[in-house]
């Protein structure tokens, strides 16, 4: 690996451990399954007016969007706001 590949991999590493920081300070005022729908929600706007629409069935990208929005994001929303920490030092 180069080095901008390196320093690359250790950007996306601290984005990702501040997301979860981020997300266990916005719990403090906001239910879990709300805050999920808002991450979405400011995500997909600017991805409409970029991304070209997949060209697999509507059911089959809304039936993904539910399980990645609501199963995934939503449960690990609601374990953090009943105390799953967020990191080993919070």
């Amino acid at each position: 690996m180069t080095l901008r590949d390196t320093l690359s991999a250790i950007l996306v590493v601290a984005i990702r451990g501040a997301n979860f920081v981020a997300i266990k300070i916005g719990l403090e005022t906001t239910p879990p399954l709300l805050l999920c729908a808002l991450r979405f929600t400011l995500a997909a706007i600017p991805a409409v007016l970029v991304i070209r629409p997949p060209r697999a069935p509507a059911t089959l990208v809304i039936g993904f969007g539910l399980a990645l929005g609501l199963g995934q994001f939503g449960l690990l929303f609601m374990a953090i706001r009943l105390g799953m920490p967020a990191c080993r030092r919070c």
